[in-house]
């Protein structure tokens, strides 16, 4: 594979650094990278930087977390301007809903009894977004469970004795946001969404018509079936086409940068599609 268009770092939920992804990238051979952390640009400027000195193409991107009818729903942001100002003001308000997640969860915690504390989970995120993923490494670095799933099946998950629910953001509203950076919307990982695919295309369409420009076709958990329905959907509604590994690092072994179907390739005329429809392509 010569692109990957879903990509997370430290930034966010990630565990290597975007000139860590870069050194990576290089060794599997990729030429054109996205990083796509979760809600924060922050990690761009030093993918630019990176992905220049070593000859790979760094599409600016990020990834924000929304909701459709009241399902979780996740849309990329591809060519942004990363530092445009309105984005900015935008993000801290769902970086603000995040963190104050954060508070809510590590007093349910205690409230169970476990001796966890927010300067401790500071220490496991470091820097950038701080989630969920980080909390589980936490509990697990504490041996209060013995791997992140566990974690989320106890504690963090819908059915976890901690969750809690995030306020929300719609997704038209995350797609405007895009847009007014610049930036083409697109319908990350849809599998993930867990609705019947009719009910995903009337999602689709509705989006659509508030500027989603395309959906995220090649994934690791989709089946060859899956994508042949999302292809014909593509074809017949004027939609983009793109694909990712949403790789993580090592908090996601099982993804691994640049692979979005197993012993397969994906045209890189998916990429060129992509920069064909952006208003401007951040090269600096």
């Amino acid at each position: 594979m010569s692109f990957d268009l879903h990509i997370h770092s430290t930034y966010s939920d990630g565990t290597l650094t975007p000139a860590e992804i870069i050194q990576l990238a290089r060794k599997y051979g990729l030429r054109t990278i996205a990083l796509t952390d979760h809600d924060t640009t922050e990690g761009i400027a030093e993918a630019l930087v990176h992905g220049k000195k070593h000859n790979i193409e760094v599409l600016t991107g990020i990834e924000l977390s929304a909701s459709f009818d009241s399902h979780p729903v996740h849309i990329l942001g591809y060519g942004i301007d990363h530092t445009d100002p309105l984005l900015f003001e935008n993000l801290k308000d769902i970086q603000k809903a995040r963190k104050d997640r954060n508070d809510k969860i590590i007093a349910r915690l205690q409230d169970l009894g476990l001796e966890i504390s927010l300067d401790e989970l500071d220490l496991i995120s470091k820097s950038g977004q701080t989630g969920r993923p980080h909390i589980a490494r936490l509990l697990v670095k504490k041996r209060f469970v013995s791997s992140t799933d566990q974690a989320f099946d106890r504690y963090l998950g819908k059915k976890g004795s901690a969750y809690t629910p995030r306020k929300s953001l719609p997704a038209d509203q995350a797609i405007k946001m895009i847009n007014m950076a610049k930036g083409i919307a697109v319908l990350a990982h849809p599998i993930i969404i867990n609705v019947p695919f009719q009910s995903l295309v009337q999602m689709v369409l509705k989006l659509q018509t508030a500027g989603l420009a395309g959906i995220e076709i090649y994934y690791p958990s989709h089946s060859s079936q899956f994508r042949l329905k999302l292809e014909k959907l593509c074809s017949e509604h004027g939609l983009l086409a793109s694909g990712g590994s949403d790789f993580h690092g090592l908090f996601h072994p099982w993804s691994r940068l640049g692979c979005m179907i197993q012993g397969q390739s994906v045209s890189d005329e998916i990429v060129e599609k992509l920069k064909a429809h952006f208003p401007a392509v951040q090269k600096d």
